[in-house]
C-alpha cells in the first residue's frame, strides 16, 4: 500500500467542520455515480475512517478533524499509484469545497 496525506484548513471550528464533513461520502456518492462504490464511512469523534471503490481499487483512510484543519490520511494500493494526484486532487477539492465558510460546493468530479 502506498500512503499520501493533505491538509486543508478552515475557520469553522472543529464542530462546525465535522456537521459539514459528515455529509461529504453522500455528497460524493451522488456526484461521482458509478464511478464509486462500497463507500462507507464511520466517525470516531472527530476522526472519520472512511473507504470506497474508484475504477476498481479499494482506497481507504482517514480524516481527521481539527479546530482549524482536516488533514486526510489515504491508503492506496500500489496498481492505483499512478492516479494519486488525480486521486490526491479530489480529495482536496472536494474537502475545501466542503469547509468553504460560504458553503459553495460543487458535487461532480474536478475538472
Amino acid at each position: 500500500m502506498a500512503q499520501f496525506q493533505t491538509v486543508v484548513l478552515h475557520q469553522l471550528g472543529r464542530s462546525a467542520a465535522r456537521a459539514r464533513l459528515e455529509e461529504i461520502l453522500p455528497r460524493l456518492a451522488a456526484g461521482f455515480g458509478d464511478q464509486l462504490s462500497n463507500l462507507r464511512g464511520v466517525w470516531h469523534e472527530n476522526e472519520l475512517h472512511y473507504g470506497f471503490t474508484a475504477v476498481g481499487f479499494q482506497i481507504t483512510g482517514q480524516i481527521v478533524v481539527d479546530e482549524q484543519s482536516a488533514r486526510v490520511h489515504c491508503q492506496l494500493p500500489m496498481a492505483a499509484m499512478l492516479f494519486r494526484g488525480r486521486i490526491e486532487q479530489e480529495i482536496r477539492h472536494h474537502l475545501t469545497a466542503a469547509l468553504q465558510s460560504g458553503h459553495d460546493r460543487d458535487d461532480g468530479p474536478n475538472p
